[in-house]
C-alpha cells in the first residue's frame, strides 16, 4: 500500500523549508490539484515526485474533485 511506502504523514505543524510548514505545503498541493482539474489538465501531469506526500496530497484532492 502507498501509505506503508510513504510512512506516517508529516506533522503538519513542522517546518518543511525555511518559513514554510507542512500544512502550507499540503494546502498548496491541494490548490494546485484544483487548478489542474479546473483547467482540464490530466491527473497524470501531477508535478510532484511519485510516491511522496505532496504527490499523494495532489492526487487525493484531484480525485475528490472527480467524484
Amino acid at each position: 500500500m502507498l501509505n506503508e511506502m510513504l510512512g506516517p504523514e508529516p506533522d503538519l505543524d513542522t517546518e518543511v523549508a525555511s518559513g514554510c510548514i507542512w500544512r502550507d505545503k499540503k494546502r498548496f498541493c491541494e490548490m494546485e490539484a484544483q487548478s489542474y482539474f479546473n483547467d482540464d489538465v490530466p491527473i497524470t501531469e501531477n508535478p510532484y515526485f511519485e510516491n511522496t506526500w505532496p504527490w499523494k496530497w495532489f492526487n487525493d484532492e484531484y480525485l475528490k474533485l472527480c467524484a
